[in-house]
């Protein structure tokens, strides 16, 4: 057993290009609504030429001290606040109709980072409950890994478990959880699959909590790597400790041929 995220190709987050993401695609809404108003003059309440200009040259620029962030963010954030009462104010005048449902899907979106991008702000932070990393993919969630590549992966968490050559997946997730809670679930859906209990299980570290241990001594199944790490463990449950590792390393390997496929 092991989990693993399955990667999402989204854009690195940054929360600058995410709010200059929404003011585009807000212009892009303003178009469509002005359009069918009939009404003239300008389109938006801000100047798009400059807009764009400032956040080509925060994007270019190489010292992105702290100040020039929290600058930039102020920026972007106030051009996407007025597009968004821009638009509410258009859809006022000529209807809801205008816009297809897709359309909303991404509206609602926009409204929603633009609440966490604020808050944000204002409490001198970068992180949120539910934080948006994503416009067009809102549902993918950051997912602590602590690995020596990345601290956070991007995508969804999956439980998986391998046995007699097949790979399950016990579950998934795009929010964060606890593997380790997973154990009993998968081997109960192990007996459901084949008809009997496993003879043994083997996984990481983070699976051998007390829960789990007693869990596995109720059914008579062996938890590989319980007690070979005690101080008064044996050469014997040491040497099975080893050989249970080197067979673990199946479900790593499924790990890195399945998370992009």
């Amino acid at each position: 057993m092991d989990a693993t995220v399955g990667s999402s190709d989204i854009r690195y987050p940054s929360d600058v290009s995410l709010l200059v993401e929404c003011r585009e695609n807000l212009e892009k809404y303003i178009d469509i609504l002005h359009e069918a108003s009939g009404e003239g003059g300008r389109r938006t309440p801000y100047n798009r030429h400059t807009a764009h200009k400032k956040s080509i040259k925060f994007i270019k620029r190489k010292d992105k001290n702290p100040k020039v962030v929290r600058a930039a963010l102020e920026q972007q954030l106030k051009y996407v606040g007025q597009g968004i009462n821009h638009v509410d104010m258009l859809i006022v005048n000529c209807g809801a109709e205008c816009l297809t449902d897709y359309a909303w899907e991404r509206l609602d979106t926009i409204c929603q980072i633009y609440k966490q991008q604020k808050e944000m702000h204002e409490n001198k932070t970068n992180r949120c409950e539910g934080k948006i990393m994503s416009v067009r993919q809102p549902y993918v969630r950051a997912i602590l890994r602590n690995k020596s590549r990345a601290k956070y992966e991007y995508g969804q968490k999956l439980a998986l478990s391998k046995a007699n050559g097949y790979v399950f997946v016990e579950n998934q997730s795009w929010e964060n959880f606890n593997e380790c809670n997973t154990l009993e679930q998968s081997v109960l859906n192990y007996y459901n699959r084949f008809g009997y209990y496993p003879e043994v299980i083997l996984a990481d570290q983070i699976y051998h909590t007390r829960a789990n241990t007693k869990f596995c001594k109720k059914y008579s199944i062996r938890f590989a790597g319980v007690g070979a790490t005690r101080k008064n463990a044996d050469k014997k449950e040491k040497k099975q400790a080893y050989h249970d590792l080197c067979d673990r390393n199946a479900i790593e390997g499924v790990n890195g041929v399945l998370k992009r496929r």
